[in-house]
């Protein structure tokens, strides 16, 4: 249904030109190992994979088609006719007929291109198959990458794209990770900080502390869960080595006063619990990585002339 939704765009943006045009002339843009590339067939192509496609696409889906053909792959015509009854489903034939008329589509040429994507869809699973029977993750990989995430949660600058990728794409299950739960005691002086730390390394409460001697209207100095990733870098540096229930002493650059920070509790990454995701999340990048090589390899080897600019498309 996707496919057709597509035709209204169609005819808004380019599907004009086909019907004020008495006659088309069909212009050569490409030839991709010998199969010519018309300016009808590249609009066409442009509009029926949702307008969003860049000319480099066009001639990678052409590849991709060849290569089918070439494996022997093929697809019934049956299997074409079932697949135009579903995206006909929501239309009568009149609707239908006419949407493909003022785009400047026939019948034949839809269903053509039902068949050529169901061809490369096959191939690229196909493809996909074999790739995935190839790609172990070594346990040490994994391990690896969990350490690299651990170090990001706790708020560590992480070049690797991948892992602040794996972190936006399960936010949602590491919600609960890379968070402390600290209290704190703000005074003025240097001695109040060294009494207060002294009190507290004796086993005083800090929250009955913190109602002595804190200037922070925050009864029992309690702070609640924070990510490490929003602490600011100077004081995430002083409570990453902190175990839990340790204190210390802190003083800022530019504020006039002291902190007094202890750490309550800390949420770390389990490594048990992550595991799994992080094996298929690998596996899935290198399985990526491999069909893009693939794909790369097929444009390089394959014979690609430009018969008129890009720019000019």
């Amino acid at each position: 249904m996707r496919i057709f939704s597509f035709f209204v765009v169609f005819l808004i943006v380019i599907g004009t030109k086909f019907a004020c045009s008495g006659e088309l002339i069909d212009e050569v843009v490409a030839v991709v190992n010998g199969e010519i590339i018309t300016q009808r067939q590249l609009e066409q192509v442009i509009f029926l994979s949702g307008g969003n496609w860049e000319f480099e696409d066009i001639i990678e889906d052409f590849i991709l088609y060849q290569e089918a053909e070439r494996e022997g792959i093929s697809v019934s015509s049956e299997t074409v006719e079932k697949a135009l009854v579903e995206i006909k489903a929501d239309f009568s034939d009149a609707e239908f007929e006419q949407a493909l008329a003022q785009g400047g589509l026939t019948v034949s040429e839809y269903k053509e291109w039902l068949r050529r994507k169901i061809l490369r869809d096959r191939l690229k699973y196909q493809k996909g198959g074999k790739i995935d029977k190839n790609i172990r993750i070594k346990d040490r990989e994994t391990r690896e990458f969990y350490l690299k995430l651990k170090k990001y949660l706790d708020g560590q600058d992480i070049s690797e794209a991948g892992v602040a990728q794996f972190y936006r794409s399960h936010k949602k299950n590491l919600a609960n990770t890379g968070k402390v739960q600290i209290a704190q005691i703000i005074v003025k002086s240097k001695a109040t900080a060294d009494l207060v730390l002294q009190q507290l390394k004796k086993g005083e409460s800090l929250a009955a502390l913190a109602r002595k001697f804190s200037l922070d209207n925050n009864v029992g100095g309690e702070l609640g869960w924070i990510s490490l990733r929003e602490i600011k870098p100077s004081l995430r540096a002083v409570i990453l080595p902190l175990k839990e229930g340790e204190v210390v002493k802190v003083k800022e650059e530019k504020e006039d006063f002291y902190r007094v920070i202890q750490l309550k509790k800390r949420k770390e990454l389990d490594f048990i619990n992550c595991e799994k995701e992080i094996e298929e999340y690998l596996k899935e990048e290198k399985e990526k990585e491999s069909m893009q090589e693939w794909l790369k390899e097929l444009t390089t080897n394959s014979e690609i002339r430009i018969i008129k600019n890009q720019k000019e498309l």
